[in-house]
């Protein structure tokens, strides 16, 4: 029998390729909240998370549309949080994923965690508080006139800053105690145009004895 000698390195090898393998790659999935999570843990809690799902939609304002009240509330808008039926579905997604991000409830869609607690927290009550109870289109109205009203409803929700606060405030900056009385300023004399001294003018006078001066020299 051939006996086989062992490598020099032994079980430091073994333990150096082993590190050294490529890790399986884990598949992401994410939600239309923006959210990852492994795929796989997603589909794991897929039955938990559409049970959960099917009770928020049987509450008596999750059963009606948010739009239009019409029963039979099969779709949501995870961003608002609200549930739609068919018909006001296709018009959240005419208004763009901007605005509104619609998902299946009946079970073809994965949900994610983050999504399941947007539902939970907001809901068709809370969200006419929210974002104000707007007149429902009629039965007959157009996909147009519908698109319209959602506009109205979901457009410009951000709270414009207060003008007032944002302005610069000199009063505060150096406040006037009310006792103290405004200091007038001190009235200013008027001055005229400075006149410039005159040079002395000479001495006519003593003319002919400065001449005489002059002729002593000489």
């Amino acid at each position: 029998k051939k006996r086989f000698r062992s490598s020099p390195c032994g079980s430091a090898c073994s333990r150096i390729s082993s590190r050294d393998r490529p890790r399986p790659i884990v598949e992401m999935w994410r939600s239309k909240l923006g959210n990852a999570y492994p795929r796989d843990t997603i589909e794991a809690m897929d039955a938990e998370h559409h049970r959960i799902l099917q009770a928020l939609r049987k509450q008596p304002d999750n059963s009606q549309c948010a739009e239009c009240g019409d029963s039979g509330t099969s779709w949501a808008s995870v961003n608002l949080g609200v549930f739609l039926c068919v018909r006001c579905s296709d018009v959240h997604r005419a208004l763009g994923t901007h605005i509104s991000k619609v998902k299946g409830c009946s079970g073809t869609y994965l949900w994610g965690p983050d999504e399941i607690e947007n539902m939970r927290a907001i809901g068709n009550a809370s969200a006419r508080a929210r974002y104000g109870s707007q007149t429902r289109p009629s039965p007959t109205a157009s996909k147009e006139e519908r698109l319209e009203l959602c506009r109205r409803k979901y457009e410009g929700q951000a709270i414009a800053p207060n003008t007032s606060e944002a302005l610069p405030r000199a009063a505060s900056a150096a406040p006037r105690r009310s006792e103290d009385p405004p200091r007038e300023a001190a009235p200013s004399a008027k001055r005229g145009p400075s006149v410039k001294a005159a040079a002395p003018l000479p001495d006519l006078l003593d003319f002919d004895s400065a001449f005489d001066g002059i002729e002593q020299e000489r």
